[in-house]
């Protein structure tokens, strides 16, 4: 393994992978891994475990992988701490498979995600028929419509709404997609509502 400094330096520069012969000193060097993920994201998983938990080190070699593929090899620990997730979001919304439940299941943290990175809503099944949330995502994301409730996918009128929007995306359209969207998903609330006192003994 090498365990000169200058040398592992000039090579990660040339090639980031060669981290991988590094000494496991070097490993841990803060300046050597931050060379070779900033070059290479994949590099993260020659790091050593300490920066592999290390929110700037992560989201760096995060921005120079494919997809954030880095994230495979980022400490656990990062996925608890929304300071880390929402930025990540910026890069890939795939940080989600990562996090905990008690993340998942945050609607503010949902509200936050998904205003970042619409397409976060996929990751997020609680909040698909939340047509606050549902707002969010699709303003920033009109793609994300593909991951709502069905509640949204059957309104004529939400579906017309989010069209005109995603043509002309003005302040008009906006308030009426999202007027569109609070009727439906008050129409749905209603209906699951008269369902569970039928249904009630």
């Amino acid at each position: 393994a090498r365990d000169d400094k200058e040398i592992v330096l000039a090579a990660v520069r040339e090639r980031a992978l060669e981290l991988s012969d590094a000494s496991l000193r070097l490993r841990g060097d803060r300046e050597v891994v931050l060379e070779a993920v900033s070059r290479h994201g994949d590099a993260l998983q020659y790091a050593s475990e300490e920066l592999r938990r290390e929110r700037v080190v992560v989201l760096a070699a995060a921005r120079n992988s494919y997809d954030g593929r880095a994230f495979t090899w980022a400490s656990d620990e990062l996925f608890k701490r929304a300071d880390f997730v929402l930025p990540a979001l910026v890069i890939s919304q795939d940080v989600l498979r990562f996090a905990p439940k008690a993340l998942l299941h945050s609607r503010g943290f949902a509200l936050e995600a998904v205003k970042l990175n619409g397409r976060a809503l996929q990751h997020l099944p609680d909040f698909q028929d939340d047509w606050q949330v549902v707002f969010e995502a699709i303003v920033g994301c009109p793609d994300a419509f593909a991951c709502v409730g069905e509640a949204f996918r059957a309104s004529t009128e939400v579906v017309r709404e989010l069209s005109l929007f995603a043509t002309n995306g003005t302040d008009l359209q906006k308030s009426r997609l999202r007027a569109a969207l609070a009727t439906a998903g008050a129409a749905a609330a209603s209906a699951s509502c008269t369902c569970a006192c039928a249904c009630a003994p």
